[in-house]
């Protein structure tokens, strides 16, 4: 029996090459602290997806540790079934049967005591009692994660995986979702959850681990990765004759700590510490754009956030980018 103060999972050094030579996990770890709610964030193909799989026991890592709930991760070790879930983003089930059969047949396999009153219990928190008679084909995808939810949520699971819980739904889903794994936390369970949705994973996750290329290349709370490696962004479109000879001059502008060109778009890093001092550089800017005969279209001024961070982490943005803008403002500049 694990004891309170030992981790709810472990992996260390865990390394997955699939059939086709493509390096999913290269010597990735991470601690999930009992109590806590861990964001995956990474692009696609980047590992979340494998990594979660191998923390749940259902892909055997070709090298490295894994120990969950204080045993070895092993799916099918009926101790371990019985203290964990893992949420896929879309869970085989019977399109014939019901939500309220197939939470039935769930709770069964489960063991779960008191199976009519869980899966009453269940329906209702979820918001699938009005819809307990409709086969699973036709509900819609929300609906559908909901029952995932519900299904995987019927035995009160000590440690809950997800993946992408919340790609279905709509705001109110995710508020729901989210506030759901808060009180989960406040009662000491543990999750992992995949999102591409960074200000949630700012908003409601203790630690986040950002993976790349099957790498872990950064991992803690949201304010340490932000403070470690985000600042105040000036994002414009700017039309000159030699755009890389702008950059180069705007690069020297007093407040500029680096810059560059992405799909068109300029991006200017700031060593502002606030909106104010990052306003007064964007000026500077712009004042120097206008001395060279730069005309600018659009300006985005953006706070350190953690889209940020994953930037200058990765040199891409992970979309969806829901980063906050501060300013929206379109300048026409001439000389």
């Amino acid at each position: 029996m694990a004891t309170p103060d030992v981790a709810a999972a472990v992996a260390e050094d865990v390394s997955q090459t699939f059939e086709n030579r493509v390096v999913a996990l290269d010597h990735a770890g991470v601690t999930l602290e009992r109590g806590t709610i861990t964001a995956f964030i990474g692009r696609n193909g980047s590992g979340k997806t494998t990594l979660l799989r191998i923390l749940a026991g259902i892909l055997p890592a070709q090298s490295g540790t894994v120990r969950i709930l204080d045993e070895a991760a092993h799916f099918t070790s009926s101790r371990l079934r019985a203290r964990l879930a893992y949420i896929s983003q879309s869970a085989e089930l019977d399109p014939e049967m019901t939500v309220a059969e197939t939470l039935a047949l769930f709770a069964a396999l489960y063991a779960v005591c008191d199976k009519n009153a869980s899966v009453d219990r269940a329906m209702e928190i979820f918001g699938l009692a009005e819809h307990r008679s409709r086969r699973i084909a036709a509900l819609s995808g929300g609906l559908r994660q909901r029952l995932h939810l519900a299904l995987g949520l019927l035995h009160d699971p000590e440690l809950l995986l997800l993946d992408e819980p919340t790609s279905a739904l709509d705001p109110e889903g995710r508020n729901f979702v989210w506030g759901l794994l808060r009180q989960r936390r406040a009662v000491g369970k543990t999750m992992a959850v995949i999102t591409h949705d960074l200000a949630d994973a700012a908003s409601h996750c203790d630690q986040v681990l950002a993976l790349d290329r099957g790498c872990v290349i950064a991992a803690g709370s949201p304010g340490e990765l932000i403070a470690a490696h985000a600042g105040w962004v000036m994002r414009c479109e700017i039309s000159h004759n030699d755009p890389q000879a702008l950059m180069a001059e705007l690069r020297l502008v007093s407040g500029v700590a680096s810059g560059s060109i992405q799909n068109g778009e300029v991006r200017l890093k700031l060593t502002a510490t606030d909106a104010a001092e990052a306003q007064a550089i964007a000026d500077r800017v712009l004042k120097d754009c206008r001395g060279r005969g730069a005309i600018v279209t659009s300006l985005r001024l953006a706070a350190p956030d953690l889209a940020g961070a994953f930037f200058e982490l990765t040199g891409n943005e992970l979309e969806p980018v829901n980063a906050p803008e501060i300013q929206r403002t379109t300048e026409r500049s001439s000389e």
